[in-house]
This record gives structure tokens, C-alpha cells and sequence, in this order.
């Protein structure tokens, strides 16, 4: 499958939380894809710890974002304003902390 390559620069940015150790990462994906992140390329979970330091029934998520725009450069405060709505949301729905 043909998919055009863009020349303008791509940000990316990490966003650990501690998830409830039942919740399952496709949960996550469906719930960060389905908020419509303005210029989001790609999402992948780069790591899921579990142990020192974790609370029990939690594990430590990372995951990874790309943003680029087909049409112009992406500013960091736009991505940043993204990276926060989505903190919030997961939040709210999924009920993932981001102390510790």
C-alpha cells in the first residue's frame, strides 16, 4: 500500500502512567485513538512495568505519540496542549494516575 511521505518534521512526545494492572493496553489504544488528537501519525506502547516502586495491582505504562501535520510544522505548544487533553482524558475514563 502506497502511503506518501511527508517532509515536514514529526514530534514526538512520552507519557507514562500507572494503569490498573487489568486494564488491557487495546483499551488504552481504542480510547487515545478514539479522542481524534489533532495531527497524531502514530501511538505505540514502548514499555509496561510492573514491580519496585508500583503499587500493588498497577503497572507503569509508557507510550509513545508522533504528531506531523501533511500541511505545516507543528509547534511544540500545540502538541503539548494535545499531550495534556489527553493526560486529562485518560484520566477521567480509564481512571490512570500520573503520581508516581
Amino acid at each position: 500500500v502506497f502511503e506518501p511521505f511527508s517532509s515536514l518534521p514529526a514530534i514526538t512526545a512520552d507519557l507514562t502512567f500507572l494503569q490498573p494492572r487489568d486494564l488491557p493496553w487495546v483499551k488504552v489504544e481504542e480510547c487515545v485513538r478514539g479522542l481524534g488528537l489533532a495531527d497524531l501519525e502514530s501511538l505505540r506502547c514502548v514499555d509496561r512495568y510492573e514491580g519496585e516502586k508500583v503499587p500493588s495491582g498497577f503497572v507503569k505504562t509508557t507510550i509513545r505519540l508522533t504528531f506531523r501535520s501533511a500541511e505545516r510544522t507543528l509547534s511544540q505548544d500545540e502538541v503539548n496542549r494535545e499531550m495534556h487533553r489527553l493526560a486529562d482524558e485518560l484520566g477521567r475514563r480509564l481512571d490512570v494516575r500520573f503520581d508516581g
